[in-house]
């Protein structure tokens, strides 16, 4: 029976021990701002949805709960969909906080969620958001009203012209097409003096530590070295 030899089992059980390095996450720790929607206005127009990303577009019926219009019709048990939530705020670990759905979060009575400092996850991008429900119109007289503040995302970054997050040459590029009409010289400049910055400083989870990938490394070496020698 073939396999693979010992001092390779070995070499794969410590590439898998060694920590994984997770994907960025986004925290809007830019100012707060307060979204509103009016009893029984239609949900369907844009002012009347807080557009947080180009998937995530909140908003309310004139009864149940709240959607994402961005992909659903109205609301359902799951909604808003690609969005979870927690009670807590982005000044604690957001790892020690419990997400879950809108409707489970709040208990199916929303009223109780009111003046409450919560976190709003939008999943697809991974973004984190401060937020607080400050009002809640229950029952068909309610019409569907509620508000809320939040947190928005941080201000834009001076130089980062195409509007990624960070400073570099793609924004030259950007800045040298548009030179003579919405670009000028001193743009160059700005560009120049912030160039490597990013907006935000993205929180991490753990990452291989250097001496565990050398002992990788080194039990890999030393596991060719003696199969050469068979």
């Amino acid at each position: 029976m073939y396999g693979r030899p010992p001092a390779l089992w070995a070499v794969a059980i410590c590439a898998l021990a060694l920590p994984r390095a997770a994907a960025a996450q986004t925290f809007w720790t830019g100012p707060a701002l307060v979204f509103s929607k009016p009893a029984f206005a239609d949900a369907t127009l844009e002012e009347n949805q807080d557009r947080l990303t180009s998937g995530v577009w909140i908003t309310r019926g004139s009864t149940q709960g709240l959607y994402n219009a961005a992909e659903e019709s109205g609301y359902s048990n799951l909604s808003p969909a690609g969005t979870e939530w927690a009670f807590g705020s982005l000044a604690s670990d957001v790892e020690t906080l419990s997400f879950s759905s809108w409707k489970q979060w709040h208990g199916s009575q929303p009223l109780t969620a009111v003046g409450l400092p919560a976190v709003l996850h939008l999943i697809a991008d991974d973004i984190y958001i401060d937020i607080q429900m400050l009002s809640w119109g229950q029952g068909d007289g309610g019409g569907g009203a509620f508000s809320y503040r939040r947190s928005t995302a941080p201000a834009a970054l001076a130089g980062d012209y195409n509007g990624d997050g960070s400073v570099d040459a793609a924004d030259y590029t950007v800045w040298r097409d548009g030179l003579g009409g919405e670009f000028d010289a001193s743009d160059y400049l700005v560009w120049r003096d912030n160039y490597g910055a990013p907006t935000v400083q993205p929180r991490a989870t753990a990452t291989p530590e250097p001496l565990g990938i050398q002992l990788v490394i080194s039990l890999a070496l030393g596991v060719a070295a003696a199969e050469r020698l068979r």
